[in-house]
């Protein structure tokens, strides 16, 4: 079973770490966007409504799976992996968040 736990929480770990490095390139997309085209009419980047969804969606699970691992494992390493991406992905969510709220991105729908 710890096996088990160990791995789980690393994939969910490697997932964190792209859904992160993912949010983070959308939002230097979108600063850089406003640099270049400051004083225009810019509306800054688009962002796909299916995309943000799935995104809040797949990470709330991912976060739920996590807590069950956090709850029922006595391994450390499992622990500290869980938690590191806990806060990778909760970080991730956060970002995401402020970019789509921010005047920086738009959602079009696909």
């Amino acid at each position: 079973m710890k096996l088990l736990f160990r791995s789980l929480a690393l994939l969910i770990l490697l997932i964190g770490f792209y859904q992160l490095y993912a949010v983070a390139e959308r939002v230097t997309s979108a600063l850089w966007s406003l640099y270049k085209f400051y004083g225009s009419n810019g509306e800054g980047i688009s962002i796909g409504s299916s995309m943000a969804l799935i995104t809040y969606v797949v990470s709330i699970c991912l976060l739920v799976a996590l807590a069950t691992i956090y709850k029922k494992s006595d391994d450390r390493i499992a622990l500290l992996l869980s938690k590191v991406s806990a806060f990778t992905l909760l970080f991730g969510l956060i970002l995401l968040t402020a970019l789509l709220v921010s005047p920086l991105a738009h959602f079009y729908p696909r």
